[in-house]
């Protein structure tokens, strides 16, 4: 998947193979076009444009909206029809750019680290962050199929709901009368709670299908920090000589070294104890602020 800030033009690409060599469709016809995330057409058929063997390129036009779309990259080879599917999000913002994570350590030169690699890194890093502390740091786009209990409440998987976006249930449209009304609320506490605040009630066994924005609308300095810290980390470790599996070193004159690890208990040597919990990321000034994030729901245990 690939992210795109929400009012900014992009260029998509994609490459087609046989095998691991590139190769052009037929007469270097590509056509591309898109749909939401409830499968609603958002692009028509349109030509992709050829920039060498094998590269197709469309320029997606500034998206206000925060969603989710799957484009599809159509040609003949050989005579077949073969089809190449990407899936772009429309994000309201990133932990970082690329210039700050430059700034932050100007060993990553563009030649060495071109653009793409800083964004696999800033993905990796959002998508790291977001699962070990179950919430997200920039607004991000939700879609979910729920039942309807017969209570007044939703409970959705993502916190920090900030809108809703589009709400049916058993596929009539609830966004006029339920939503832009102001009927439906975020709970403070428990911020994946929703709620009517007129005692309207979903009906059980109802087929629900929301899409909302949710995450934090301002990365916090702390997590804008350690997130570079984190994203040199992944673009460097690989050049590091010691083992991915290492999680005690034993050095001759130097004695013992543990290695924090994901998924490993905190503490270093004898002070590991499993009261502390575990490393999340491996990384401690990183996990002590990871830790201080991490979303728990009110009255969900």
């Amino acid at each position: 998947m690939e992210r795109v800030l929400r009012n900014t033009p992009s260029t998509l690409s994609v490459t087609f193979y046989a095998n691991e060599n590139p190769v052009d469709p037929d007469s270097n016809a590509v056509t591309v076009s898109a749909v939401k995330a409830d499968g609603t057409s958002h692009i028509a058929p349109v030509a992709a444009t050829r920039t060498g063997v094998g590269v197709y390129t469309y320029t997606l036009a500034s998206q206000s909206a925060l969603q989710e779309l799957t484009f599809s990259w159509t040609g003949l080879i050989s005579g077949q029809s073969t089809t190449l599917t990407t899936t772009v999000e429309i994000v309201g913002g990133f932990l970082f750019t690329a210039a700050e994570l430059r700034a932050y350590d100007t060993s990553l030169t563009a030649i060495k680290y071109p653009y793409n690699r800083l964004a696999e890194a800033r993905m990796f890093v959002e998508n790291e962050f977001e699962r070990i502390c179950s919430r997200a740091f920039v607004p991000r786009f939700g879609r979910e199929t729920l039942t309807g209990d017969g209570t007044d409440q939703l409970w959705l998987d993502m916190p920090d709901v900030h809108r809703v976006t589009k709400l049916t249930v058993d596929g009539t449209d609830r966004l006029a009368d339920w939503v832009t009304s102001n009927k439906i609320k975020v709970d403070k506490d428990a911020t994946n709670l929703l709620f009517m605040d007129d005692g309207t009630t979903f009906p059980e066994l109802s087929d629900i299908v929301i899409e909302y924005e949710h995450g934090m609308k301002k990365v916090p300095f702390a997590i804008f920090d350690k997130s570079r810290v984190r994203a040199r980390y992944y673009l460097t470790s690989r050049n590091t000589r010691i083992d991915e599996r290492v999680s005690v070193i034993n050095a001759d004159g130097f004695g013992r070294f543990n290695l924090a690890t994901p998924g490993m208990e905190m503490g270093f040597g004898r002070y590991v104890r499993s009261g502390m919990g575990v490393w999340y990321a491996g990384m401690p000034e990183v996990d002590v602020v990871l830790k201080d994030f991490i979303y728990e729901a009110a009255g969900v245990g």
